[in-house]
């Protein structure tokens, strides 16, 4: 792995696979904090780099440091489950396989977040890549920021039921440092991949105009690739361009059934005042994806406004079901309880929203 002022979590990430693993090699990319006091504790392989703005050249830096057989790539954010171990093991008894794509647990409690699945008490969102690879085969790392392996791979590529699980927050001056990184990128590869990732991170930045513009590339360069569509659809959104955003929803209902884009073709009826449009868009996307946090809370508040409480109620703690700390779904059920002379529990509910952060 390569760190800097990882101290907060790197003794959490290192505990978790100091009995799997045979080597641990840490590359700093110049900590000011206790990192390498803490990397000390668990590895003698700690080298320090010049940082150069490139991922991919510090992390193939660190992989000329390794002797095994296989190279385990994680953050000092991330950590395995013990229990998972022997499974890793066992993985690599395998002939013929090349690399292990992982699945990572991005955990976050906003429940918005495309792909968003609940976990209680919070949840995570899933990213899919290649943790797991043979080294001595000239397998290493290709792009200055989101590097990855998988183009320089030669060989059979398999899949390990193993999750690594990330509890890592971006800080925004660490999102801005990425936009530069990822604008750098998307100038010199010019491909639909590069200008998604810049326009994701405009848009968690709040970069609006700057999103539309490196989404709207993406789509000119893969037209049908549906997550630039619906990243460029609530761009629009938040910039109050609805009938754009509902214009790119329908073009991609029109070729597939997809929960996110019913749901937020929902919420532009909502703004509009379609209420009956909504409602249907809602229940299109639950019946898409039964988990949908977000469909079961704002369809539960449609439906409190139609004086539908009762189901109101049972989709709102449905909600609640998945994602108990969710503020708004709380604050929406005492509406209910409170339109419905339920006082006591009415101030249960708005107590426990404010608690969780809600305003009215």
């Amino acid at each position: 792995m390569i760190t800097k002022n990882e101290a907060s979590c790197l003794h959490r990430c290192l505990s978790s696979v100091k009995d799997l693993v045979d080597e641990i090699i840490i590359l700093d990319t110049g900590s000011t904090d206790e990192t390498k006091a803490i990397a000390v504790q668990f590895t003698d392989k700690i080298f320090d780099v010049v940082w150069q703005d490139d991922f991919s050249a510090a992390r193939n830096d660190a992989l000329q440091h390794a002797t095994g057989d296989w190279i385990l790539v994680l953050d000092a954010d991330e950590t395995l489950a013990v229990e998972d171990h022997a499974r890793i093991r066992e993985t690599i008894q395998q002939e013929g396989i090349v690399a292990y794509c992982m699945l990572t647990r991005n955990y976050t409690a906003d429940s918005t977040v495309a792909g968003w699945v609940p976990d209680h008490p919070s949840g995570w969102f899933p990213s899919l890549k290649i943790r797991l690879f043979r080294n001595h085969l000239g397998i290493h790392f290709v792009g200055s920021i989101h590097e990855m392996v998988e183009s320089t791979i030669q060989g059979k590529i398999a899949d390990v039921d193993v999750p690594v699980h990330h509890y890592g927050i971006m800080t925004p001056s660490k999102q801005q440092y990425y936009v530069t990184l990822l604008q750098k990128k998307a100038e010199e590869q010019g491909d639909a991949k590069s200008f998604f990732e810049l326009g994701v991170q405009h848009k968690e930045l709040g970069q609006l105009k700057e999103a539309e513009v490196a989404l709207r590339r993406s789509l000119n360069l893969d037209p049908l690739a549906i997550e630039p569509q619906l990243n460029l659809a609530v761009v629009l959104r938040l910039q109050g361009k609805l009938q754009d955003a509902r214009s790119v929803y329908d073009a991609l209902l029109g070729r597939l059934q997809h929960a996110e884009a019913y749901a937020g073709r929902a919420y532009c009826s909502f703004v509009e005042g379609k209420r009956g449009d909504a409602i249907a868009d809602y229940r299109s996307a639950l019946e898409l994806d039964p988990d949908f946090v977000e469909a079961y809370v704002n369809l539960g508040g449609l439906l409190e406004k139609e004086g539908k409480y009762k189901e109101a109620a049972l989709l709102l703690q449905k909600a609640m079901h998945r994602a108990p700390l969710h503020a708004r779904a709380h604050y929406n059920l005492a509406v209910v309880y409170q339109r419905t002379g339920n006082t006591e529990k009415a101030k249960e509910e708005y107590a426990i929203a404010r608690g969780l952060g809600w305003k009215e």
